[in-house]
């Protein structure tokens, strides 16, 4: 199988009362429970070759308030950086901060000293989701993103292509892509696209709604990414990573900060077919940076290292 267009692959892990926890569509009542030590899955992520691995403070989401940054602080300790590197989050962090394994890490991030927190554990990339949709999301997003730049990613999660919120238990009046276009527009490079009515559900993944969501931040499509065709505005395909390395960007997929958001997709991934369909978008659309997975791994309908393997990650 050739490789996924150097897609990157977020293994996810839901922490919920400090377990690895899966819910179906959002929901607390219909949790899965998959582990007691959400660190040793992602330790057996990293042993499968992960370089990124996805969290999510469900008790945060829910309370607004992050609950469980002590397992959090584990996971980070994973990649080799820890608290130290975290540290230094006001102004490059990001480059080394969890080299080993970056954490991806949201749910309950609403405030600046949330995600001051956060950084200061050493988390690659903080992902902003209800703060992001409110009346001042703008501003408070636009703040983050210019003293922290590419470690500040928003969530924006649809159920019938509305924003949901706090949880996915009440939603924005706003429509995913509108907020998307706010996001772009103040210059946040990275959206994690979570389609709700197939999240957890194994059903495959909303390919329509990602087709959307990509055209919506990242202009038109590109012809052949992987042959140096014009990436969105012409740019090369040989420019200079997404981002830099710091934020584990791929050489040669988008070339400049100002080409608009990549785009992370999230929801019903249940087989290894599903990570190929989102490879053919990502041959159409270069900013599709790459896919979370997590019940289609804990179920064993995915292998993660022959994805990661077929992926070149």
């Amino acid at each position: 199988m050739p490789p996924f267009s150097n897609m990157t692959i977020y293994p996810a892990i839901d922490i919920k009362g400090g377990r690895c926890v899966r819910l179906t569509q959002g929901r607390a009542d219909r949790e899965t429970v998959y582990s007691e030590n959400p660190a040793e899955v992602a330790a057996r992520f990293k042993a499968a070759g992960a370089s990124w691995v996805h969290v999510v403070d469900l008790d945060g989401a829910f309370s607004g308030e992050s609950r469980n940054l002590a397992v959090v602080r584990e996971i980070v300790a994973l990649g080799g950086a820890g608290a130290d590197a975290g540290a230094k989050a006001g102004a490059d962090a990001g480059a080394n901060a969890g080299a080993g394994l970056r954490v991806q890490l949201g749910g309950g991030m609403r405030t600046r000293e949330a995600v001051e927190r956060a950084l200061s554990l050493g988390v690659s990339r903080v992902v902003v989701g209800t703060r992001a949709a409110e009346s001042d999301g703008e501003d408070f997003v636009r703040g983050l993103v210019g003293e922290f730049g590419e470690r500040i990613a928003v969530g924006i999660d649809a159920k019938n292509g509305q924003v949901a919120v706090k949880g996915w238990v009440a939603t924005a009046g706003v429509s995913a892509l509108a907020l998307a276009r706010r996001m772009d527009a103040i210059g946040v490079r990275t959206i994690i696209y979570t389609d709700i009515g197939t999240d957890g559900m194994l059903t495959g993944p909303n390919l329509a709604a990602q087709e959307a969501m990509l055209k919506t931040v990242g202009g038109a499509a590109c012809a052949d990414v992987g042959a140096g065709a014009g990436v969105r505005g012409g740019a090369s395909a040989s420019a200079s990573a997404r981002g830099g390395a710091g934020v584990g960007g791929s050489v040669g997929r988008i070339a400049s900060a100002g080409a608009g958001c990549r785009v992370i997709a999230s929801g019903g991934v249940s087989r290894q077919e599903d990570v190929s369909a989102l490879a053919a978008l990502a041959k159409r659309y270069a900013n599709l940076d790459g896919v979370i997975i997590g019940k289609a791994i804990y179920e064993k309908r995915v292998d993660l290292a022959q994805a990661l393997a077929d992926a070149g990650r």
